[in-house]
């Protein structure tokens, strides 16, 4: 819970914070006020530990070829570049950032 806190109050004005996996059971406090006047997307994600098992197996035994989905590689100094590149869905599928 602390750290879905700690998001909220981080994240810039219009910004995204994604929670993935579990908190705690019960309720927890969320900081409404500042979702709302921060203009925040706020997204929860689960896996399942079976699936992504799964997926690991297939990916290490060469069933899955993951390199396929790479379109576009940039320096990390192009950062800013890679990302607008990675946001438009019409020209990418992943952008992998190199340390060059």
């Amino acid at each position: 819970a602390a750290g879905l806190a700690a998001a909220i109050a981080s994240v810039r004005r219009g910004g995204t914070v994604v929670q993935v996996g579990n908190l705690p059971g019960g309720q927890i406090p969320v900081a409404a006020n500042a979702v709302m006047a921060k203009e925040i997307n706020l997204n929860g994600t689960f896996r399942f530990g079976a699936e992504f098992n799964q997926a690991v197996d297939l990916i290490v035994g060469g069933d899955i070829d993951v390199l396929k989905l790479v379109t576009a590689e940039r320096p990390l100094a192009s950062a800013r570049d890679a990302f607008a590149l990675a946001a438009d869905r019409s020209q990418s599928v992943k952008v992998v950032l190199t340390a060059d």
